[in-house]
């Protein structure tokens, strides 16, 4: 593998140890913060809402150089804040955008969702995302 780990996650779970969702009203402002702890780059991907990042590794981003994206690359050891406004109710999936980091040693879970770098955000008042997608398949 060239010291490259199998495994990807975020805050240290993959998807199915995840615990869940993460848990929005309608209106709200989100900030997360990503860490790359990893020794790769990764493509992270938001569906559903265009992000901003307002700062990354510490320094502030100006408001007029903010721009709103989809996807941005994230480097070894970098660490990146974004918000977004939850403006479009439902089940929307945060993930690295390379195939094989949502997969985690090429296994999925519930009906082939990925369990690797995702995170769900589901907007209070949608349709539950059913437990089966948080148990690993095998």
């Amino acid at each position: 593998m060239g010291g490259d780990f199998p495994f990807r996650t975020i805050n240290g779970k993959t998807g199915e140890a995840s615990g869940g969702t993460m848990n929005v009203r309608e209106g709200d402002l989100v900030r997360m913060r990503v860490y790359n702890a990893s020794n790769r780059e990764h493509a992270m991907h938001m569906h559903g809402h265009d992000i901003t990042i307002v700062s990354r590794n510490g320094h502030l981003i100006p408001k007029r150089a903010r721009q709103e994206i989809t996807t941005f690359n994230i480097s070894s050891g970098d660490f990146v804040e974004l918000e977004f406004r939850a403006r479009n109710p439902g089940n929307w999936i945060f993930h690295c955008h390379v195939p094989h980091h949502t997969s985690n040693t090429m296994l999925s879970g519930y009906n082939g969702s990925p369990i690797g770098m995702t995170r769900i955000v589901h907007y209070e008042g949608s349709p539950a995302v059913p437990p089966a997608y948080f148990a690993f398949a095998g």
